[in-house]
């Protein structure tokens, strides 16, 4: 998680950006990462939203569930097939997102990976 450090350090209160990386092989299997720090937020939290081809979701299910049952501070955890408030998130026509505690104008950074 280092490559994000310098993004997470330098987000404030009441800004911060969304990042998605999709893959060159499968545009089905995505990682979304969201920073905006809440202007109510006191424990940094961010954002995680993962999607994968069929033959990869049991696969993430397990990593993704791994990974929220150790972490030090767990707030929520949701699977589903089809997860709406997701598909909104990642969409870049959503984009740039008027966040309404701060007024923020978030962007969506998106990037390819192999």
């Amino acid at each position: 998680m280092n490559i994000f450090w310098p993004i997470f350090e330098h987000s404030g209160t009441g800004i911060g950006d969304a990042y998605l990386f999709v893959s060159t092989r499968s545009s089905q299997n995505l990682c979304f990462f969201d920073f905006y720090n809440d202007v109510t937020d006191q424990l940094d939290i961010i954002a995680l939203g993962f999607m994968a081809a069929p033959n990869l979701s049991e696969q993430l299910r397990q990593a993704s569930h791994r990974l929220f049952s150790e972490a030090e501070c767990q707030i929520a955890y949701q699977e589903a097939a089809h997860h709406e408030e997701l598909r909104r998130r990642i969409d870049p026509k959503n984009y740039p997102m008027r966040k309404t505690d701060s007024g923020y104008l978030q962007r969506l950074h998106v990037f390819t990976i192999a």
